[in-house]
């Protein structure tokens, strides 16, 4: 009994961890083809019509709000939305391609404020990257800008089969469009 009951745990031990690793190879593999700008392999790996909806749901909601402050009016909630919608709409439709989620990962949003572009060779810039699971077929990266303004996009990663995963969503619940003004 012994002689089949080691192996066999071996193998579950061995299998459960390389599942279990599946997603960190998958971000890898699309941060490789990003660099490499290989978009069909990209492509294979982004649900472009889902982050877009997730941006524009993101993004659209923070900037309504800071438009209307706390004002519950519903006429002008709507007119607060449709703006919002026609200012965002195409800029996140510009943004998810390839090249806008290079950036995105690099977390090198620019500040609105300021018409200069970030030094992407800068020592004072601090990027953080946390991943971890979110459920069983659910896995977040969350990379943050540390620097002035603060800038956090969350990478949301859906499982398709047992050893591939989907980009699916990606937030920005702390972007410069949904922080109260200074």
């Amino acid at each position: 009994m012994k002689k089949i009951l080691i192996p066999a745990l071996l193998f579950a031990a061995v299998g459960g961890g390389w599942i279990y690793q599946t997603p960190y190879r998958a971000i890898e593999r699309m941060e490789t083809a990003i660099h490499d700008r290989n978009t069909e392999q990209l492509n294979r790996r982004i649900d472009y019509p889902k982050v877009r909806s997730s941006l524009k749901a993101s993004l659209g909601a923070g900037l309504s709000t800071s438009l209307l402050g706390r004002q519950s009016d519903s006429g002008m909630q709507a007119f607060a939305n449709m703006f919002a919608a026609a200012m965002l709409n195409p800029m996140i439709d510009a943004l998810v391609t390839p090249e806008g989620l290079e950036l995105l990962l690099q977390a090198d949003i620019p500040d609105p404020k300021s018409s200069a572009k970030p030094d992407a060779a800068s020592p004072d810039k601090t990027i953080a990257i946390n991943k971890h699971y979110d459920g069983i077929n659910r896995f977040v990266m969350t990379v943050s800008r540390q620097t002035v303004p603060t800038v956090t996009v969350n990478f949301i990663f859906e499982r398709e089969s047992l050893t591939d995963w989907i980009l699916r969503e990606i937030t920005i619940p702390d972007s410069p469009v949904n922080s109260p003004a200074s």
